[in-house]
């Protein structure tokens, strides 16, 4: 259900679920945010940490925060239907992605809008680790405002 959001502050993202050791970091990836979850800025931007360097990495989101599933070598954290976010971006040679998300070029069943909640999370490719050859970050949960 949209929460009603008027004459209120965004309510601050916050990480659920947990992530798995990959081939680069013990604690594997965790997602971050920079910006803010009004839609009228249009400026949130993913920061993921912990990815094997140059990897391939693929935004997923869903507002289905409640399943926990195993997923390649770690964990989805988001339930279906879940939209992913393209371009897919490699991760830079410190394990990081910094993908912006722009609210105008989501899928159509995708749309944000003010008032709901969308769980955001990073999949990527990790050869190295062997298993499945890839993995999932931990989960970010967002609130979004007008």
């Amino acid at each position: 259900w949209p929460i009603d959001m008027t004459g209120s502050t965004c309510p601050t993202p916050s990480n659920f679920c947990v992530s798995a050791a990959n081939s680069y970091s013990q604690i594997g990836a965790v997602i971050g945010y920079a910006g803010t979850t009004q839609i009228s800025q249009n400026d949130f931007e993913l920061i993921t940490q912990g990815i094997p360097p140059g990897k391939l990495t693929l935004h997923l989101y869903s507002q289905d925060q409640t399943v926990f599933l195993t997923f390649g070598n770690g964990f989805r954290c988001i339930g279906s239907p879940f939209y992913r976010i393209y371009p897919a971006a490699n991760a830079d040679d410190f394990g990081q992605v910094f993908y912006s998300v722009d609210l105008n070029a989501l899928p159509v069943a995708g749309q944000i809008s003010a008032g709901q909640s969308w769980g955001f999370m990073a999949w990527y490719r990790d050869p190295a680790a062997g298993g499945a050859f890839f993995n999932g970050s931990d989960g970010l949960s967002t609130t979004w405002c007008p």
